[in-house]
């Protein structure tokens, strides 16, 4: 019997970002190895069709709330309306890319069904806070769910949260090395042409989240020592809640500072750039500090400790202090000077990440995890 798999996330296309493409990924790879991938996630923009299929995966969007204090609720509800009516439905597996409400009832629904039952936590603030309902059915059924962690940090708190926890595997990661990789001239001219970007310029790039955690706001002050310092372009790709901040910073230096939106084909952004910055303050295993480094982009990233578990600073990037506006300006700088040092830093990253950070082992190994067989 075909194998059939649920995978639930809080967000999925057309907004996405880096665990939204880890999720992508390995959809598209258990397609390919004759899975039947369902997907099902919130529906965020009313546009959004409510099922279709993309990449060869049946996504379902589930209602939700544009009101923030009731959106979990409403998620909820429309995650157990979605399971009730496919009650019948066989899942071999359930995996949840987070773990709130609605997560939680996907979770019990595989328990009922008899399906594996899989969450993987991508960063500290989704491992489920004592006391909370989402933490009681962990304790409950902890040793009927599989947990993945991505990286050995992740691990650690969730082992502080539930001592003696023994289905966790760390599963790191990865990265198509076939979609991300570094771009000739006449691909990063294209890239430049297709985003509207200068083609004369040094450009630094950042992809991901508008989000307080990513460092948005330390971005921005060192994007003004760059942009007083320097000849090159910042550019953001992506949304989220400190793009009127960065809408203010647009207008004041419209030529210099560019904000793309989000991106559906981000390896457009890293043929497009010269180097790469990553200013969170926290990260699990940084995705797309992983596209940017596949891509051969000179990158600069937080001492955060998922970013140092990638980055051999120095070697095949920069590392500097999380929180540091000048700091990171000098870096870039510095690499800005140096063109033979951001080729050397990019083959490195490339060949890096080929080595230890391929998307292959990550599918290997989390397919294996779904057949592991638990007491």
């Amino acid at each position: 019997m075909k194998n059939r798999i649920l995978i639930y996330s809080s967000q999925y296309l057309p907004l996405i970002g880096g665990m939204e493409r880890q999720m992508q990924f390995i959809g598209k790879s258990l397609v390919a190895q004759g899975w039947d991938v369902n997907i099902l996630t919130p529906r965020r923009q009313r546009d959004s069709a409510k099922k279709e299929y993309v990449d060869g995966m049946l996504v379902f969007r589930c209602m939700t709330s544009f009101i923030p204090r009731t959106q979990s609720i409403v998620e909820a509800f429309g995650a157990i309306f979605f399971l009730l009516k496919n009650l019948f439905v066989r899942y071999t597996v359930i995996h949840c890319h987070c773990y709130n409400i609605a997560a939680f009832f996907c979770v019990l629904f595989a328990f009922i069904k008899r399906a594996e039952a899989v969450v993987t936590f991508h960063s500290y603030p989704q491992v489920p806070r004592t006391g909370t309902l989402q933490w009681c059915l962990f304790q409950i059924l902890k040793r009927k769910i599989k947990v993945v962690a991505v990286s050995s940090e992740v691990a650690e708190m969730m082992l502080q949260q539930f001592p003696g926890f023994q289905n966790l595997k760390v599963i790191r990661n990865g990265v198509d090395i076939a979609q991300f990789y570094p771009a000739g001239p006449a691909e990063v001219s294209m890239a430049r042409k297709t985003l509207g970007l200068p083609g004369d310029k040094k450009i630094i790039m950042y992809v991901g989240r508008l989000s307080p955690e990513k460092g948005i706001d330390v971005l921005n002050k060192a994007a003004k020592y760059i942009i007083e310092e320097t000849e090159a372009v910042i550019v953001l790709a992506g949304c989220g809640p400190e793009e009127g901040e960065c809408r203010i910073l647009a207008k004041r230096y419209p030529e210099r500072y560019i904000l793309l939106g989000m991106q559906d084909n981000p390896f457009l952004c890293y043929h497009a750039a010269d180097i790469y910055i990553l200013p969170s303050f926290r990260e699990g295993t940084p995705v797309a500090l992983l596209e940017a480094m596949a891509s051969g982009n000179a990158c600069i990233a937080t001492n955060t400790e998922g970013s140092a578990s990638v980055i051999q600073n120095g070697s095949d990037g920069v590392l500097v202090s999380v929180g540091d506006s000048k700091e990171i300006a000098a870096a870039v700088s510095r690499l800005l000077n140096d063109p033979g040092l951001i080729c050397e830093l990019g083959n490195n990253a490339r060949r890096d990440v080929v080595s230890a950070w391929s998307g292959a082992a990550q599918i290997s190994s989390t397919i294996d995890f779904y057949n592991l067989k638990i007491n």
